[in-house]
């Protein structure tokens, strides 16, 4: 079962939900409800209230959701009722989107905004939420009018009324803290999935009502008044015939509802008034759209549905708000056939057989009219001879089924879109053969148990398919010399791979032997990245990276998170390079769900100054121990035990100072063991909600290390604009500030540039060495979903004017799906040539226009850049 996160009011985790996880806060009679109309989200849970975690529940607190999609939802709480029910002492929780009292807290000032494309109206209306507009299937431009004071929320509103979109509220989060609010704007939310919910399988009720309350058969349009104060009509406009409407003066009545329900021939009239038509056409089309949905009753149907996702897990049953489905009850009569979207769905995470939907915006499939019956009868007729023919080796049973003689049917091939939408029958006895050109049978499907009773195969490379290792053997990582193209597993150091990140990378999911990772020995400090993650190995197997040498520094961070394995780090160092604005709650080593983590002669510096709170932090379920090592400078303890986790010291302990505190044990976690402690400037250890500690160490400062050294730092640059050049329709596009890569249909090549305060750049960079270049990019709806290969460039300018002369760093520099969002590690030169002059942004580009993409510009693209002096 999925698990929630608590936030504080700041944003920042504080303690984790979980039905799962022994120490962790347990949740129940919980209804996660989410509505297709502006996006409502609710949340109702109910927790012990006296459990250690259960200070943690604020009003005005967060709730971390996590999605089925495996986004995340951020909820606020805004009511909690403590209960007391036969001496059981309860908490219930009550939560809406967090994004209302955002847009809730800013006001829209009246503005007229011109050929403004739907990204600059949100950017508008979004200006001080914290919100951002991620994603749009938009284009265009419109015009649009804010005539009064009033809330973000209430702006946010009207342009999904006049769009007639909907709305997806996201944010991104790390497992600690919120990194990016976002808000999706789409024409129709989920997919066409053709499901068919039929009653007595997953169609529990259904009720039909019939309103007629607002039904009018024709409207009076009213639009904005001139300056003279007279109001827009379209009296004057003669629109294009169509006969199921009539058009007299200022009003326009549907023919069909007249006919339908007109009282004594006469229309029934209603009044529409538009703000936003700006002409005569506008106003008749806007007023036809309002027509054609208040001249029929409104049908509604409520059908509660057992999602068989989550009961059965068959992805063919996969159900997502927003979903176009079909309904089909034969107890109605006539019978009931429906075409209907999920507008409204209720999900619970403790008992998923609550989960329900609600079906609206119904549309009856009609049977096929007398005319369709009359066609087919004559093409029958007109074949009889060719059934005749057939009917010699085509023959009906006695269930009326019709059955083929299989020897009179032959075919040179048998295209497998030909069985669509039927099945293909293999009994126990039947089989099919696959053959080679030499007829060697070279694979054979058969019927037994409904598949495959034995699969022969030797490794099977696929995303559902589990990577599995029983075997001891090392990969070899030689971060000067070495070549991530190599498996570094050939024993060999010519063959060693060059970074830890693709080591851990090559790492099969399930391990049941013992692989160690080595670095080369002599190696001395390097960089990858800031951050290098190893997640999800699991089974019961063990991983260890051997350093060889103290002298060996990363400088960076390590991630160890959702793993089962026991991972061993051995005789080296880690050394955080980033500088942080505020304090980053993180560590030097962070691990979250990690079953055994061992540091055995290890030394952490989370740098001076850095606002890195930890050097070693186990979060979430973490166990770790720790044998002789140090730890230095983290700004709020250099070890610390949050959340259900545990750290035993072995040996001579952990040394060390720098902080606040040495230690820190928060939200039902424990740390003891023997040795010593590193010292603290506020005091030695800190305990906080239920954390526990009863060891007394010693304390050792250690020797902090010589700030005086040359020092390696990492500074993360925002691109202050982005804009893409095309060779064609006038070079520099004006419509978006997105970074395009390639041509599509025949509309120019791009060069998608992002531009960077550069003079800053060259200034950190003057007299440095560049050890790390990586770039930051999330891709857009646009070209090709699947993942495709982007080329860097670097350019030449420093704003958005002239042609930009393009210098090639790196081909296939990384790949990217519709939606994805992630850093690229990049060549030194990209650094050395920003710090040089020679050249002034960052830039992608395809010279046969192919592959075809677009990325978010802005604020969405950044450098990061780690230099050493």
């Amino acid at each position: 079962m999925a698990n929630l996160y608590v936030l504080n009011a700041d944003g920042v985790a504080q303690g984790i939900l979980s039905n799962d996880i022994p120490s962790a806060c347990p949740f129940w009679d919980d209804t996660h409800t989410e509505r297709l109309e502006h996006g409502l989200l609710t949340l109702e849970f109910t927790i012990p209230a006296n459990h250690p975690s259960a200070s943690l529940f604020t009003t005005e607190g967060y709730i971390m959701y996590p999605t089925e999609d495996g986004e995340w939802q951020l909820l606020q709480i805004k009511e909690i009722t403590d209960q007391n029910q036969d001496r059981t002492y309860t908490k219930q929780i009550f939560c809406e989107n967090a994004a209302v009292s955002d847009l809730l807290g800013q006001i829209v000032r009246p503005a007229s905004l011109n050929s403004q494309t739907i990204e600059q109206i949100f950017t508008y209306v979004l200006q001080g939420t914290g919100w951002s507009l991620r994603r749009t299937d938009y284009a265009g431009v419109n015009d649009f009018v804010f005539d009064d004071y009033i809330t973000s929320l209430e702006a946010v509103h009207k342009i999904l009324d006049v769009f007639g979109a909907e709305i997806v509220f996201r944010v991104d989060f790390n497992g600690l803290r919120i990194s990016q609010k976002w808000i999706d704007v789409v024409q129709r939310r989920g997919q066409d999935t053709k499901k068919m919910f039929v009653y007595g399988l997953d169609l529990v009720d259904v009720e039909r009502v019939e309103d007629t309350k607002d039904l009018v058969t024709a409207l009076i349009a009213v639009g904005q008044a001139d300056a003279n104060g007279n109001p827009l009509t379209f009296a004057g406009y003669t629109p294009p015939v169509n006969t199921n409407y009539e058009k007299v003066n200022d009003w326009v009545g549907s023919t069909v509802a007249l006919q339908q329900f007109g009282k004594n021939g006469k229309h029934i009239f209603g009044v529409y008034k538009d703000d936003q038509a700006t002409n005569a056409v506008e106003l008749y089309n806007n007023t036809i759209k309002k027509l054609d949905e208040l001249s029929k009753p409104r049908i509604t149907y409520t059908v509660n549905v057992v999602l068989l996702e989550q009961l059965t897990g068959y992805e063919a049953h996969r159900v997502r708000l927003g979903d176009t489905i079909r309904v089909q009850d034969t107890t109605f009569q006539p019978d009931l056939l429906l075409e209907a979207r999920i507008i409204e769905k209720k999900r619970s995470l403790s008992d998923p057989t609550q989960n329900s939907v609600t079906l609206g915006e119904f549309i009856p499939i009609a049977p096929s009219s007398m005319e369709g019956i009359k066609r087919i009868q004559s093409i029958i007729q007109q074949n009889q001879s060719k059934w005749d023919t057939v009917s010699s080796w085509a023959t009906t049973d006695t269930n009326g089924q019709v059955v083929l003689d299989g020897q009179k049917v032959k075919t040179n091939s048998l295209p497998l879109d030909r069985t669509a939408g039927g099945t293909m029958k293999l009994t126990a006895n039947d089989s099919i053969v696959m053959l080679a050109d030499d007829e060697t049978p070279v694979g054979q499907l058969s019927g037994t148990s409904g598949g495959f009773s034995f699969l022969a195969a030797g490794q099977i490379q696929s995303d559902s398919v589990v990577s599995r290792n029983e075997e001891d053997y090392s990969i070899f990582v030689d971060p000067v010399n070495g070549d991530d193209n190599y498996s570094g597993t050939e024993g060999d150091w010519a063959k060693a791979k060059k970074t830890l990140q693709s080591a851990f990378d090559s790492l099969p999911r399930f391990n049941e032997g013992t692989i160690t990772i080595w670095i080369k020995s002599g190696t001395t400090a390097w960089t990858e990245a800031t951050e290098l993650y190893l997640v999800g190995v699991s089974g019961p197997g063990t991983i260890i990276i051997n350093f060889q040498a103290r002298t060996a520094i990363l400088n960076g961070r390590l991630n160890i998170i959702n793993c089962t394995n026991h991972i061993n780090l051995q005789n080296g160092s880690i050394k955080n390079q980033e500088v942080f604005a505020s304090t980053f709650y993180r560590g030097c080593l962070y691990t979250e769900c990690a079953t055994r983590v061992t540091l055995n002669n290890m030394y952490f510096d989370a740098r001076a100054g850095a606002k890195l709170a930890y050097c070693i932090a186990g979060f979430f379920n973490s166990y770790i121990q720790i044998y002789s090592s140090e730890a230095y400078n983290a700004l709020t303890a250099q070890v610390v035990s949050a959340y259900g986790s545990r750290i035993d010291f072995q040996g001579t302990g952990v040394k060390g100072s720098g902080g606040q505190y040495g230690l820190y044990v928060v939200g039902s976690s424990m740390l003891g063991g023997v040795g010593s402690q590193p010292t603290g400037t506020t005091g030695n250890i800190l305990k906080a909600q239920s954390g526990f500690c009863d060891t007394t160490f010693t304390t050792d400062a250690g020797t902090p290390p010589n700030a005086g050294t040359t020092s390696t730092t990492t500074t993360t640059w925002t691109a202050t604009s982005t804009q893409s050049w095309r060779d064609a329709y006038g070079g520099w596009r004006s419509d978006n500030n997105y970074v395009y890569q390639g041509e599509y249909s025949g509309y120019g090549n791009h060069r998608g540039c992002a531009f960077f305060n550069y003079s800053d750049i060259q200034s950190k960079l003057s007299g440095k060495t560049v050890k790390n270049v990586q770039l930051y990019l999330s891709r857009r709806a646009g070209g090709t979903n699947a993942a495709q290969s982007v080329n860097v460039y670097t350019h030449n300018l420093t704003s958005a004017s002239g042609t930009p002369v393009l210098t090639l760093h790196k081909s296939a520099a990384g790949s990217y799906s519709v939606g994805q969002a992630k850093w690229i590690t990049l060549p030194n030169s990209i650094g050395d040539s920003l710090k040089n002059g020679t050249a002034k942004g960052i830039a992608l580009y395809s010279s046969t226009g192919s592959p075809y993409m677009t990325f978010n510009g802005g604020s969405s693209v950044q450098l990061k850049i780690t230099y050493e002096g």
